[in-house]
């Protein structure tokens, strides 16, 4: 088992709780279930601007769209397990009454202990096959020039506000095995941090995968030619490609061999001024959006 270095815990702590989550940790002492792991994620989101957090039940609860009992209970049941400690304070109001005050501390230390427990993979014949697969993929995917060199637009014309958007698939049934795709395998081989047996994403809702790739609605994407940040897919399906440099970039769908089935180049500012006007980032592009962008088009250009 890999120890981490205590230092990078907080930049690698999701590792933990997905493990914390998985089906394979049930009857861990440190197993959350999917309450606990909300709240939790969002003690951590506070912890990063302060590590006393001293919000009240009511307003963790209204940070994450629960009802206030269950922050009550999972609050105890995150302490038992560890997860955090809690402090009371007891305090008197301008009025002279009584009245007590919580500060909640992440307990880093026990979730790097986690981290640890976080198996490696095991290889059998099943995990080869998808190995063998998800190395096709990387054969397979396709580029993308970008030309016109101009240093006025950067990779930041995909931050914009934002309005929330449905799910190209969220009517349909979630199928497991096409949603993992050979690139999706392929990173989870190569790149990730998570240490998990690719047979058991198969097992995983569509939620944990979602909140395994898509962080924050986006998902970096690397690929083994090119060890670096220059692809990018949005929860919706849609791919962004920039090359980091030109006034072009591109957006493209794949299907579930991870081939495109629609691309088309777009100038970077007119990209930025329909985010800028729909009020909308990048991760909340679906595919009416992508139809509607298809009227700035450009033409590929003849070098």
């Amino acid at each position: 088992m890999t120890t981490k270095n205590s230092k990078d815990i907080k930049k690698i702590y999701s590792d933990a709780l997905y493990w914390a989550m998985a089906p394979k940790s049930k009857g861990k002492p440190y197993h959350l279930g999917r309450v606990d792991e909300s709240i939790l994620r969002k003690l951590i989101h506070y912890d990063k601007t302060n590590s006393q957090i001293k919000y009240s039940s009511e307003w963790i609860a209204k940070h994450t769209f629960l009802d206030i009992t269950q922050i009550e209970k999972t609050i105890p049941r995150l302490e038992k397990k560890r997860y955090i400690k809690t402090i009371t304070h007891g305090l008197k109001d301008d009025s002279g009454n009584k009245i007590k005050r919580r500060t909640i501390y992440i307990n880093w230390k026990f979730i790097e202990s986690v981290l640890n427990e976080v198996p490696k993979i095991e290889f059998t014949e099943h995990t080869d096959k998808i190995l063998e697969q998800s190395i096709q993929s990387v054969d397979m995917m396709p580029t993308t020039d970008i030309v016109e060199s101009s240093d006025e637009t950067t990779t930041s014309t995909i931050e914009m506000d934002s309005n929330n958007s449905e799910n190209l698939d969220a009517d349909l049934p979630f199928d497991a095995k096409k949603y993992l795709t050979p690139r999706k395998l392929s990173f989870v081989q190569n790149f990730s941090k998570v240490e998990i047996e690719l047979e058991d994403l198969y097992f995983l809702d569509k939620q944990t995968l979602d909140d395994f790739f898509y962080t924050e609605g986006v998902w970096e994407i690397k690929t083994i030619e090119e060890d670096k940040e220059d692809l990018w897919e949005n929860i919706h399906g849609i791919n962004l490609y920039y090359s980091g440099s030109g006034t072009r970039l591109t957006l493209s769908i794949l299907d579930n061999a991870d081939k495109k089935i629609e691309s088309y180049q777009l100038n970077t500012t007119d990209f930025k001024n329909y985010l800028k006007t729909k009020k909308i980032k990048f991760k909340d592009l679906t595919y009416d959006n992508f139809e509607t962008l298809r009227q700035f088009e450009k033409e590929p250009l003849n070098l």
